[in-house]
């Protein structure tokens, strides 16, 4: 069964703390890969309730009050942790081909959280955290496999742009 969009709750000031806070939890963990992974999964479905907020209410304070110092904050946790988002990255890409609805539900968040990345933490950056080319590549095998997936329900579907076209890939 596909989550519900439970993620979505909460504010954008408490999505912002929540992802810091998931984020500096890697470094009291275990070098373990999956285990690393995963936590940062958590923080980073706080990154698609962001995009969503945002989606929702261009205009609203946060946005112009509050992001601009979070960019840099999350910047400066995940560059410090690139081995973990490069494993994070390869999960989707897994996920992407896996074939399941679940999968396909994971395949969308994290491209969501990444899509984040691309175009509120690496907005104004000559380096990015990902490379644009993996990105593109991504989108194209998420094309190619969206024919062989079943139909997201519309409830678990985060209310995002149009932009995020992977949730509506398998209907078109």
């Amino acid at each position: 069964m596909l989550a519900s969009n439970q993620a979505n709750s909460g504010t954008a000031a408490e999505h912002m703390a929540s992802f810091l806070r998931s984020v500096d939890h890697l470094d009291h963990m275990e070098a373990d890969g999956a285990e690393q992974t995963t936590q940062l999964a958590r923080a980073m479905s706080h990154l698609v309730a962001l995009a969503a907020e945002q989606h929702r209410d261009p205009d609203a304070d946060w946005i112009r009050h509050e992001l601009p110092e979070f960019r840099g904050r999350a910047r400066a946790a995940l560059a410090r942790r690139l081995p973990i988002l490069s494993r994070y990255l390869a999960g989707m890409e897994t996920a992407i081909w896996a074939g399941t609805p679940e999968d396909w539900y994971v395949a969308c968040t994290r491209r969501s959280a990444i899509q984040f990345v691309v175009d509120e933490i690496d907005r104004d950056v000559d380096s990015p955290l990902i490379e644009t080319h993996r990105i593109r590549e991504d989108d194209e095998d998420i094309r190619d496999q969206a024919p062989n997936v079943d139909v997201m329900p519309p409830d678990s579907i985060p209310p995002l742009p149009p932009s995020h076209f992977w949730w509506h890939a398998a209907q078109q």
